[in-house]
């Protein structure tokens, strides 16, 4: 996922360890896998993915959103099966 966001141009920073999700208890990592992703935006990410952040706003996506949906899907694609 990292290097398909990175390719998109979207920076990936690492987290401090009591940030990074890795205790088994954690809903991410409860499924079948025992693995998972969690992904943390900025709010000025967020903001600048809709033309306004009310309910309707969001409806209105930006192309810089559209952008990362496409790139989180490349990242899934590129998960082991």
């Amino acid at each position: 996922m990292k290097t398909a966001l990175s390719r998109a141009s979207f920076p990936v920073k690492p987290l401090p360890n009591y940030l990074q999700g890795i205790n088994p208890k954690n809903i991410i990592n409860r499924g079948v896998r025992k693995q998972g992703l969690q992904i943390e935006l900025t709010m000025r990410l967020r903001e600048d993915f809709f033309k306004e952040m009310n309910r309707a706003g969001r409806q209105n996506r930006t192309p810089l959103f559209n952008r990362f949906v496409q790139a989180i899907r490349a990242g899934i694609r590129s998960l082991p099966s």
